[in-house]
């Protein structure tokens, strides 16, 4: 494999094997590398800088993930997800802000804080960190990512009051933050009725310790789910869908359904879901759909 198109291969699909080991990549040009589902095992290899979408998820890589991945400064998708990573999540990652688009650390070892690296001008549309072992509060530079999509933070460790200022994010979908440590009220204290979460579409915060009275107010702005006429019959996916010759990436995310884990690997754009079960809220629910 070393010795083909060294120079010249830009695009390389040997996803869903049984490969064993990849000791490093010769190809200077390789623009789209996708090893996912396979058996690979051991550190993680460093792509070249030109790569663009490099997908190694459903292995056993293990191991820290070292800075000079950020060499890749052109990336645009980076999953990782479903591996034995361990360590923090690299600062640098921040520093790919106008180039990344999707980045998928779900299911892995990761610890300590989110990075706060974050810059403005971010591309960040689909974030996934579900199910790692991190902690601390939420980093206000996501705020820098104004076209932030989806955010899947469920299943960490996480300890803040709930992040109301995703709420102004202009094309924001999805928050999953379930089975973390938030807690506090979700009431705003403003009385201005400011359009937030417009366009939320799935919003999970089952299993923390939120409390205080269910915020109705709050969530009859959710407009995207009260305005049903905003479904559409065709079944399509949240998530780009062409990424110029590297085939298809739609957001994924981890929800709880009739008690279960699940994992949806496809978002249909159609799905309207709020789960706010096993928390600590009290008081009645009346006026809850009211305009």
């Amino acid at each position: 494999m070393q010795e083909v198109g060294n120079g010249s291969l830009t695009y390389l699909n040997v996803s869903h094997n049984s490969l064993t080991e990849v000791e490093h990549f010769p190809w200077n040009n390789i623009a789209v590398l996708d090893l996912s589902s396979n058996l690979i095992s051991g550190n993680l290899p460093i792509p070249a800088s030109t790569i663009r979408i490099f997908l190694i998820s459903n292995n056993s890589f293990n191991g820290e993930v070292s800075s000079l991945i950020c060499n890749a400064t052109y990336i645009k998708v980076l999953d990782l997800s479903h591996n034995y990573l361990s360590g923090t999540i690299p600062q640098c990652f921040g520093n790919l802000s106008n180039s990344l688009q999707f980045l998928n650390l779900k299911k892995n070892k990761f610890y300590g804080t989110i990075p706060p690296t974050f810059a403005e001008g971010c591309q960040l549309s689909n974030f996934n960190l579900n199910g790692n072992l991190l902690e601390g509060p939420l980093t206000p530079s996501i705020l820098n990512c104004n076209d932030l999509e989806a955010l899947d933070l469920g299943s960490n460790k996480i300890n803040d009051t709930f992040p109301h200022w995703l709420g102004s994010l202009p094309f924001f979908q999805v928050l999953v933050l379930k089975s973390n440590h938030m807690h506090g009220s979700l009431c705003l204290n403003s009385s201005k009725s400011s359009p937030f979460f417009s366009k939320i579409q799935i919003f999970d915060l089952s299993s923390n310790y939120f409390s205080g009275p269910l915020p109705v107010r709050y969530i009859n702005s959710f407009e995207a789910i009260i305005n049903l006429e905003k479904i559409e019959s065709t079944m399509s996916y949240m998530g780009l869908n062409d990424l110029g010759g590297g085939g298809f990436y739609t957001y994924s995310i981890g929800i709880v359904m009739r008690g279960q884990d699940m994992e949806l690997v496809k978002i249909f754009t159609m799905w309207m879901i709020i789960d706010l079960s096993n928390n600590q809220f009290e008081g009645y629910s009346k006026g809850f759909w009211e305009a």
